[in-house]
């Protein structure tokens, strides 16, 4: 059940990804195609259709081949098998209006074409296939050269009719395409909302520890890194003394001011802790004291007009473990504590 449900989450996860869809889309596209063409070659076989069964026969190996190119997963081979169908799917629409083979059945599938095409060519492309099509429709069933060329007798009636279908079903099918476009957008934007909010403290806009999860993969083996943990000063007497809004104001000013000096990961990690990790080390030593000196100077202005001093302590470690990045941020936060301890204000260094 736990296989199923994770391989679930992995198509899940593909079909998320636009290039990844299309060449799903593509490979079940020739995959249903080989077994319907393959289907057909046998029925023509033993009906004794002839050049039907060659042309279905034919296009049953091009669709083989098109479904390995696409399992290659090489993007250059994905494109060529792309291009290739195009072209095979109007040859073969051509074939069987010409042939009409058997009784003038063949060239219903040409009805296809706008619901495949948009599903794995986008309006654009497809609109430039279904135009080709129209006119070698109305060439074959509307002017005397192509009448002539026809190997089947198609009723007056039919000739007429099946362009007008041709167009409602491009038409429909453009339809649908642009609402699933449109919906697929929507459902997009969504995910990235949802995956802010997941990663993203709300208050601060800075990462969250969901987010530190996501960046575990940033951590290089024996690479040099450097954490730095920061608590507010007697963050606790702010709420008492000016209430949990003003709190508020102070958590923020001090995230704002974390991504002014950083150009790098900066977290809440929780109430009024901070973190900032530099994946490949701090560029300067100087950098955190320099910071607990920008809040230390500063002076909060709330909406109120209250006037607000605060202080930070940070606790830094810059080193080459392969430890994980919460233990990591866990070692950081014994040389936080030191700095607390022995008075405040200050920045404490480890190892």
């Amino acid at each position: 059940m736990n296989i199923g449900r994770e391989y679930s989450k992995q198509f899940i996860e593909q079909l998320t990804n636009d290039e990844r869809r299309k060449n799903i889309q593509f490979l079940c596209l020739f995959s249903l195609l080989t077994v319907v063409s393959g289907y057909m070659t046998i029925m023509n076989i033993i009906t004794h259709k002839g050049n039907l069964t060659w042309a279905t026969f034919i296009f049953t190996i091009l669709c083989i081949s098109n479904t390995m190119m696409i399992r290659s997963g090489k993007k250059q081979l994905c494109q060529i098998a792309g291009k290739i169908f195009m072209v095979e799917i109007i040859t073969l629409f051509t074939y069987f209006i010409i042939s009409g083979n058997p009784e003038g059945f063949s060239a219903i599938w040409i009805c296809m074409l706008p619901f495949c095409g948009m599903l794995i060519y986008g309006r654009r492309t497809t609109t430039m296939l279904c135009a080709i099509m129209l006119m070698i429709l109305l060439f074959f069933f509307q002017t005397p050269y192509g009448i002539q060329m026809l190997r089947y007798n198609y009723t007056a009636s039919f000739k007429m009719r099946f362009p007008v279908l041709f167009i409602a079903f491009f038409l429909l099918a453009y339809f649908l395409e642009t609402i699933r476009m449109v919906t697929q957008k929507e459902l997009d934007n969504l995910r990235n909302t949802y995956k802010n909010l997941y990663s993203h403290d709300s208050l601060t806009g800075l990462l969250n520890r969901s987010g530190l999860i996501e960046l575990e993969t940033k951590v290089k083996p024996g690479k040099e890194q450097t954490v730095l943990m920061m608590d507010i000063d007697y963050f606790k007497k702010v709420n008492d003394t000016y209430g949990h809004g003003v709190g508020d104001v102070v958590l923020k000013y001090v995230a704002n001011s974390m991504r002014e000096e950083f150009d790098t990961y900066t977290f809440r990690w929780g109430g009024e802790e901070f973190v900032v990790w530099y994946p490949e080390g701090i560029p300067s030593d100087d950098m955190a004291e320099k910071f607990r000196k920008v809040i230390e100077d500063s002076v909060i202005e709330t909406d109120d007009g209250k006037k607000i001093k605060i202080s930070i302590s940070i606790g830094a470690i810059t080193t080459s473990s392969d430890e994980g990045l919460e233990k990591l941020i866990d070692r950081t936060d014994e040389y936080l504590y030191r700095a607390k301890q022995t008075g405040r204000n200050k920045v404490v260094w480890g190892k």
